[in-house]
């Protein structure tokens, strides 16, 4: 990783919790999804495209990039392509581009035991469209689409990472000025309360690739804030008034936090509702995840993905309550090898009021006070969700499935 500026102070005090800006304009919220199809990434794809704010034209899916990590990067590609096909013609013209096709240091480790051997639940070979739709969308790599994309709506680009962050670390270490051009980033990974999904206080989109994920994480990526103003190496109190604002992480116990009921996900509202080829190709991906927990005596259902895409979509009805933490992502070996570790230290943490409502979205959140507040050098910052609603989730997840 690149060291060559200083940590910034974390942002001025009036730091915005889990929401997007509000617009002057009229203009359509734009976003890319980076995602390593999956099962539940199938579902926050068919979230986003399906929306009523995408079939209103308020929200526009610029382009989906695709990530090694359930399964390799080519077969993600056809899970995709075969997602947005279920989702109609406008969905299949939605740009898709290759990603990396292994971690940056760490071994490939898939995720098949859950999202079966084509990584959709056995589906795939069922909904997999014609030669001509499976194609890629020409040579352009992902981080190089993310650049552009980046450009091409600056200010106003919102990225929804679903995978292991290989991708965007790439995108960030070729890019510098990435995290400038954004509006928003949202992660899904690591965990808030060393809960883990892979052992016992991982989770497994950091685990994946741990160092995409520390480098993404970095004070000089998305751990230095999204939008704003560039900054010189010496210049570090006017990232205070620079209009940043932190990546918004997602972690694994939020979804323990929003878990769907097993019976419910089955149900008429979402993977049973009857007119919906969507709902009929999420149903037929969704059906070994849900019996694999059901034989483990489960009840509930935590699809990751799913609650990200809710936070991005509608976060002042999903978030409610976040904190803002200085961050990193551990890369020695080990038993924690690829943790996020969140400084919870009372000298470490944002000084200044525990905000009752957040200034849009009426989440409870620790903000940073008038004071000052630096981490340690090398620590990124980021704001994590403590409280997510899981009737907003539903909600999401059934206004998709509707003819």
């Amino acid at each position: 990783q690149t060291r060559h500026c200083v940590l910034p102070r974390l942002l001025r005090s009036a730091v915005l919790p889990m929401a997007a800006h509000s617009d002057a304009s009229e203009r359509p919220r734009v976003c890319v999804l980076d995602v390593d199809a999956g099962v539940d990434d199938a579902q926050a794809i068919v979230a986003v495209v399906l929306s009523p704010e995408a079939r209103a034209g308020k929200l526009v899916v610029a382009a989906i990039t695709c990530v090694t990590g359930n399964v390799p990067a080519d077969e993600v590609l056809l899970n995709v392509k075969a997602v947005l096909a279920a989702c109609g013609p406008e969905a299949e013209a939605i740009p898709v581009f290759a990603g990396a096709a292994r971690p940056l240091v760490a071994d490939y480790e898939d995720a098949r035991y859950w999202h079966g051997e084509d990584g959709l639940g056995g589906a795939r070979a069922k909904w997999t469209p014609t030669a001509s739709a499976v194609a890629v969308s020409g040579t352009e790599t992902a981080p190089a689409a993310l650049w552009r994309l980046a450009q091409e709506h600056e200010g106003r680009l919102e990225l929804l990472a679903l995978g292991p962050l290989t991708n965007v670390a790439v995108a960030c270490l070729l890019y510098p000025r990435l995290p400038r051009l954004l509006r928003r980033a949202v992660v899904m990974g690591g965990t808030s309360r060393m809960t883990g999904n892979l052992g016992a206080a991982l989770e497994y989109n950091f685990a994946a690739d741990p160092e995409a994920a520390a480098s993404a994480l970095s004070p000089q990526a998305l751990g230095g804030g999204v939008g704003g103003e560039a900054l010189s190496a010496s210049d570090e109190d006017a990232f205070l008034s620079a209009g940043r604002r932190p990546v918004e992480v997602v972690a694994w116990e939020a979804s323990l936090d929003a878990a769907l009921p097993v019976d419910w996900c089955r149900g008429g509202d979402w993977l049973g509702a009857p007119d919906s080829t969507a709902a009929e190709m999420l149903r037929d991906a969704s059906e070994l995840v849900l019996s694999r927990l059901e034989e483990g005596g489960e009840t509930t259902y935590p699809c990751a993905d799913a609650v990200a895409a809710a936070v991005l979509l509608r976060p002042e009805a999903t978030v409610t309550g976040a904190v803002v933490r200085a961050a990193k992502v551990e890369t020695s070996p080990g038993l924690c090898r690829g943790a996020l570790v969140l400084d919870h230290r009372p000298s470490h943490v944002p000084p200044g009021d525990r905000a009752e409502a957040g200034p849009a979205t009426g989440a409870t959140i620790d903000r940073p006070g008038a004071k000052a507040w630096r981490p340690e050098a090398g620590w990124g910052v980021c704001e994590v969700a403590t409280g997510l609603s899981t009737a907003a989730v539903q909600a999401m997840l059934a206004d998709s499935v509707k003819p």
